[in-house]
């Protein structure tokens, strides 16, 4: 249960809520996906401070407690909003302030069984009757019925019972050749329960052995790059020395920050020698 949990956000496994109902009266980018990602497993998956995401464009959370296993607690505040650039810390109409920490409580218990605790507490300013108003159809209402499917779908999804959703199915019918039936399959696990069974594809699980390793090995180093011969229609224009002495840097905020606000990229990007 914890393991989905850690993958809740509209930037990974969406909400494990009502996508139509998150979607449509909401206006939130959820798509669910059910499945266990590497991609967002493991201790450096989630760190407090990471953005627990309602959308892209910056209404936001921030995960504020990462406890492995045990619990996750998510927290907005405008006294104290989200370090990310871009993001906000959000509040209805007529509030000074405002204020949520939505936490996620797992207890084991004997027999292999947990109880999840999906709990939320909401604090704003000023505390008028509109204000309150609005809290209890957009936190009480809509969020309890929002965190009660939540509930039911994470239970079904860590009980191996949750049901791939019907637009998923159609695609596969109709693209992956099921309904017209194809002699050739489009998938490699076609015809199989792990096909069947497997409703979001395992987007870095081909790191292993990629398909294109059955046709030649894939290309991760090409010195011949770029085309400097005679016969190149760029052989007056290429930069011939750009990728000597070159290799992809690490990624840095830092960077990020400074372009944003000198409105220039760094010189020499990739070069050792610019280090």
């Amino acid at each position: 249960v914890y393991r989905h949990l850690k993958q809740l956000g509209c930037d990974k496994a969406g909400s494990y809520s009502s996508e139509f109902l998150e979607r449509t009266f909401a206006r939130l980018p959820f798509f669910n996906s059910y499945e266990i990602q590497e991609q967002w497993q493991g201790p450096e998956a989630l760190k407090p401070g990471d953005i627990a995401a309602f959308d892209f464009t910056g209404m936001s959370m921030e995960w504020a407690d990462v406890v492995p296993g045990k619990y996750l607690s998510q927290w907005v505040d405008t006294k104290h909003p989200p370090r990310a650039p871009g993001s906000f810390a959000f509040r209805y109409p007529g509030m000074k302030h405002y204020a949520a920490a939505w936490c996620f409580y797992l207890i084991p218990l004997q027999g292999e069984r947990c109880r999840l605790i999906n709990h939320w507490r909401i604090g704003f300013e000023p505390d008028t009757k509109f204000a309150a108003a609005i809290n209890w159809i957009n936190i009480e209402l809509i969020g309890g019925c929002m965190a009660h499917l939540q509930n039911l779908y994470v239970k079904r999804v860590a009980e191996f019972r949750k049901k791939p959703q019907w637009q998923g199915r159609i695609k596969r019918a109709v693209l992956g050749g099921k309904l017209f039936g194809y002699d050739t399959p489009a998938g490699r696990w076609d015809g199989t329960e792990l096909y069947e069974d497997t409703h979001n594809q395992w987007l870095r699980y081909g790191r292993q052995d990629p398909a294109v390793n059955e046709v030649r090995p894939p290309v991760t180093d090409n010195p011949a790059w770029p085309p400097t011969s005679a016969n190149s229609p760029w052989a007056e224009v290429v930069d011939s020395d750009y990728f000597t002495d070159w290799e992809e840097p690490e990624f840095s905020w830092e960077e990020q920050i400074r372009q944003k606000k000198e409105k220039t990229y760094l010189p020499g990007w990739g070069k050792k020698a610019a280090k």
